[in-house]
């Protein structure tokens, strides 16, 4: 009977208010995968031997999830889940109603899946990718200065408001440059043989 209840006073909540529904599944998706995507530039960076929780600043981690296509593939099935099992009807398993467990299933979900994704495959791919020096280039700062070279070019690894971290493929180091020493990127269309 709690259970009918919880259903009853969910799907209400959900005829009666949609607009803060959508409000709910748009910020409680946003903040999924904000902490999704910081947690695959902790990995990614952690492999570099960086914590990026040093060099980041709170927008940083709200905008984290930008970064990368497969975070930004988990955002709506979220919010779609949220307002959808809101909008459905009594929901059953052997003959009991359900609704606040499937709802946080079907946000967990993802979430979980996201999270597994990225660690085992995602960070992997483009760590390897770095490594190998894929995306060269130089970087030349404000005072003139290049860091790289044609021949000895840098990859970027990824970029804070105030910080972009590059690797130096040939002496396999990562390098932290402040974004506001740097007066341009530039893009080397292939790297050079070793």
């Amino acid at each position: 009977m709690g259970n009918n209840n919880q259903q009853n006073w969910l799907q209400k909540f959900a005829r009666e208010h949609p607009f803060q529904l959508g409000a709910l599944a748009v910020s409680s998706s946003v903040f999924l995968c904000s902490c999704i995507g910081f947690f695959r530039e902790y990995l990614l960076l952690k492999r570099f031997g960086i914590n990026v929780a040093t060099f980041a600043e709170v927008n940083d981690f709200l905008v984290a999830g930008l970064k990368d296509p497969t975070v930004l593939a988990v955002f709506p099935v979220m919010g779609i889940a949220i307002i959808y099992l809101s909008f459905k009807g009594h929901i059953f398993i052997r003959g009991r109603p359900i609704g606040v467990m499937v709802l946080v299933v079907c946000l967990l979900y993802p979430f979980g899946v996201a999270l597994a994704y990225i660690p085992f495959y995602e960070v992997r791919k483009e760590t390897d990718e770095i490594v190998e020096g894929k995306n060269p280039v130089t970087l030349h700062l404000r005072d003139k200065t290049t860091i790289g070279s044609e021949s000895e070019p840098l990859t970027i690894i990824s970029t804070t408001e105030k910080y972009i971290f590059l690797y130096q493929y040939k002496s396999k180091q990562p390098l932290v440059t402040p974004t506001a020493s740097v007066s341009y990127i530039k893009y080397l269309l292939e790297y050079p043989d070793s």
